[in-house]
């Protein structure tokens, strides 16, 4: 009896390991045929970035194949069509993925593109790249852990460089305000103060 139940759940997940990659398959040859026709022209934007964050769905489950894959999927269409902010993305989950895998190499390469793109089209403090570098800085030094302590750091982190980023843009409110009435009345902005 045990021994035909411990079949049967072989077989079980057998063909669970069957159907997953079957589906990878046929999604990765309609991905290859739907991009070599008109260059992905039959994709949006807002495609790429529907399959990176279904690539970051697939990642909490955790189905690394399939969310490698859609990942990679939305960051060729944010190729084509030139969105530099969600191939950035793309590549930032995609270290992620590679951090769930223990492949801190691949891992630093991916958010080193990240990074770099990042770089080149944010331009406001507290953004991605300040924690992308924080990450890397950890990886760098081997101080990577994929425990919760790690995350909750990260966390924390996150919540410093958001509360840096509202100040800033309260300051920037300010100085738009005290232009704005300048503009207006044509005060001086030694008055205004």
């Amino acid at each position: 009896m045990k021994r035909e139940l411990l079949r049967q759940q072989e077989v079980g997940k057998f063909i669970k390991r069957n159907c997953q990659m079957l589906l990878l398959i046929i999604l990765m040859f309609n991905v290859s045929i739907c991009l070599s026709q008109e260059s992905g022209s039959k994709y949006s934007s807002d495609q790429a970035s529907r399959f990176i964050k279904l690539g970051q769905s697939y990642r909490q489950l955790p189905n690394y194949d399939l969310a490698r894959s859609y990942t990679k999927l939305g960051i060729k269409i944010a190729i084509l069509k030139g969105n530099k902010y969600w191939e950035a993305v793309g590549y930032e989950n995609l270290g992620y993925l590679d951090i769930d895998n223990s492949d801190i190499e691949n891992a630093k390469l991916n958010l080193r593109k990240s990074l770099k793109i990042f770089n080149g089209i944010l331009k406001m403090g507290g953004g991605s790249q300040e924690v992308i570098q924080l990450i890397l800085a950890k990886l760098e030094m081997g101080e990577y852990d994929n425990s919760s302590q790690f995350i909750n750091e990260l966390k924390r982190e996150i919540e410093i460089l958001t509360n840096e980023n509202k100040k800033q843009q309260a300051r920037i409110d300010l100085l738009q305000k005290k232009i704005d009435a300048i503009t207006i009345t044509g005060t001086p902005l030694d008055s205004l103060e």
